[in-house]
């Protein structure tokens, strides 16, 4: 076994593991399943990549979005480590090919989305490898109460009995404490499980939630006074486009970003961002996962989200680098109620599921008792729904999540496809082609370069656009450009690259008489949004309490201090109480808590001195300076 740190040094150049991961590290390395809760961009995949690398064998690692998954195969490429993902944007021979390679031991990581492991195939190959350690990230995913439940998680724990001297890490940057035990439980952990979690604290980040009637206007001043990088979230495609609109007229270096783009645009748009091209970048939540940018000052939600899981992930967006960074909710009354309604519609009546499940079977003209072609489809929600005219796309989308926990279909969120080419000549007709077309001469002799003989030979073969323009030193529109003429040519074979989410049926199309769903469970879907907005509303509209307080009660971290620097911490210094009237409450306070705990609320109800704003006051100062204790269960006692 290889020593963790010389590992770390030798392939990252870092002199030392950050807090926590070293003791995560060792926990993997010493067989325990472990559970790693790391803010966002605390160095989560670290903590499994240095332990596989100390270990012989692969690692497999179940990752939920391709474009992460894409994105960390090339960071290991790039240090000299080999690594392979198999995803849906491969055909059968290359899964097969890098199944063969795995086996031979030419990789020490393999990537894999958990839809994956719903193939039988795909299994029996698999448990042939030798797996060390098997890694989930976003393992929140597995949750039926996490943000973003994803069924396939489920199949993980059937593959640990082929494994049995697999330790499993199951990483996320924010699950409630709800979800933490649903993780160690869905993925079958060994009761010594160690358990490891970072405080959600961030110092260097500045909260806030301003209830103002001109957001643009709060907006625009946050942005000069910070200055440097930035992140705008607007909560829909219209409203982004809206308010880049009124950014770019104040001669702004903005740019947006929203799934209705194309992938030409959405890659375009995030590098400019990311280059410092254009400093503010304006975008709904479809952007942001995977984007390690350490300089970005402030992250603005210039409408409330509707969680506190999502809020958390966006918001630590900001200031990786340990910067001083800014977290602010700008919002007016009526976006409160507006978010509402709007989280209420989108769980319609249950006859009105039934009635979705069999339009979508009759969109994609599914036969009953049979499966489409291959069983799945690119979804195309918005053409759904303009053909059926009875739902909106969130309504929709909320439809299909609920199929697909009823074990209909399984939702495959955005993955994205790369683009294939295959030579439909050889190489010496290839060379004369160029001779006579020396326009073309950059453009293929990179993709030689890039794919080697294998797609002279007619096989298929995957590339990414954006590093064919970099390597051909041509722009991004010129090579969709070429490769386009070159297939109208009869050059090459080129299959343009998508993005589009897919819809996976798991059973056969039932008639309406044999369609069932478990209301029970979908009527506890709906409540547990509704809380989870509420507790994103008390966020929002809290005047009493630190936001970094909140945030990390809300994980299940209670011992958390003020911050001193959120919105409230700092307007609780500025306003000041009469020393006597101080002192008066102060001494009620003692008395009350003395007797009994009491919660919050019953120790200013039973206070008769002041108003109750001065009340709080009193009590929040109390137990910021811990001269009362609040408990786990928000008790407060002496």
């Amino acid at each position: 076994m290889k020593n963790p740190l010389s590992v770390l040094q030798e392939y990252w150049k870092y002199p030392e593991f950050r807090p926590l991961q070293a003791e995560i590290v060792q926990s993997v390395l010493d067989k325990y399943d472990t559970l790693a809760i790391l803010p966002t961009g605390g160095g989560k995949s670290i903590c499994y990549q240095v332990p596989i690398l100390c270990l012989e064998g692969i690692g497999l690692v179940i990752s939920p979005l391709i474009a992460l998954i894409q994105d960390q195969v090339e960071q290991l490429l790039r240090r000299n480590i080999p690594a392979a993902s198999i995803h849906s944007g491969l055909t059968q021979i290359e899964i097969e090919i890098i199944l063969r390679e795995c086996q031979a031991g030419k990789y020490r990581f393999l990537y894999c989305s958990p839809e994956r492991l719903q193939s039988t195939k795909f299994i029996e190959k698999l448990k042939y490898l030798p797996i060390s350690i098997i890694a989930v990230d976003e393992a929140h995913c597995i949750s039926h109460w996490g943000y973003d439940f994803r069924p396939s998680y489920l199949k993980i724990a059937d593959i640990r009995p082929f494994f049995p001297y697999a330790p499993v890490i199951a990483l996320t940057a924010s699950a409630t404490p709800k979800v933490q035990q649903d993780i160690t439980d869905k993925l079958a952990f060994k009761s010594n499980y160690k358990h490891f979690q970072k405080s959600f604290a961030r110092d260097n980040l500045r909260y806030a939630a301003l209830q103002e009637d001109n957001k643009l206007a709060k907006m625009l001043e946050i942005i000069q006074k910070v200055r440097g990088t930035g992140i705008v979230y607007g909560r829909t495609r219209k409203e982004v486009e809206e308010v880049f609109k009124m950014l770019k007229e104040m001669n702004l270096p903005v740019t947006y970003y929203h799934a209705g783009l194309s992938v030409l645009q959405r890659e375009k748009t995030q590098q400019e961002w990311i280059k410092g091209e254009k400093k503010i970048i304006v975008a709904t939540n479809a952007f942001g996962m995977g984007i390690d940018k350490p300089d970005v000052r402030y992250v603005i939600h210039y409408s409330p989200p509707a969680d506190m899981e999502a809020y958390y992930q966006e918001a630590g967006r900001a200031g990786r680098d340990g910067l001083t960074s800014y977290a602010v909710i700008l919002y007016r009354h009526n976006d409160l109620d507006v978010l509402k309604k709007w989280i209420s519609s989108r769980f319609p009546d249950i006859t009105t599921i039934k009635q979705a499940y069999q339009d979508i079977n009759i969109f994609y003209q599914v036969p009953y008792y049979e499966y489409p072609p291959n069983e799945q489809v690119i979804l195309d929600i918005d053409a759904i729904v303009q053909k059926f005219n009875q739902y909106s796309v969130p309504v929709l989308y909320e439809i299909i999540k609920q199929l697909e926990a009823e074990g209909y279909f399984t939702y495959v969120e955005k993955e994205l496809i790369y683009s294939k080419v295959a030579f439909l000549h050889n190489l010496e007709d290839i060379y004369t082609f160029m001779v006579h077309h020396p326009k073309y001469d950059a453009i293929l002799k990179t993709l030689f370069r890039l794919l080697g003989g294998t797609a002279l030979e007619g096989r298929q073969q995957s590339i990414e656009e954006s590093k064919v323009a970099q390597l051909a030193k041509l722009s991004i529109e010129t090579v969709y450009m070429q490769l386009n003429e070159l297939h109208k040519l009869n050059v090459i074979e080129y299959l343009r690259s998508t993005d589009k989410p897919f819809l996976r049926w798991l059973m056969p199309r039932v008639p309406p008489e044999d369609f069932v769903i478990n209301a029970e469970r979908y009527q506890n879907r709906k409540k547990w949004y509704l809380d989870k907005l509420e507790a994103m509303l008390n966020y929002v509209q809290n005047t009493t309490q630190c936001r970094m307080e909140y945030i990390s009660q809300y994980f299940g971290e209670m011992n958390t201090k003020p911050c001193g620097k959120c919105d409230v911490c700092v307007g609780r210094h500025k306003k000041t109480l009469n020393q006597n009237l101080f002192d008066r409450i102060k001494l009620e306070v003692m008395l009350l808590v003395a007797q009994q705990p009491l919660s919050y609320d019953e120790v200013i109800k039973k206070i008769n001195t002041g108003n109750p704003q001065q009340r709080e006051q009193v009590l929040r100062y109390l137990i910021d300076n811990n001269e009362v204790k609040l408990s786990p269960d928000l008790k407060i006692s002496l």
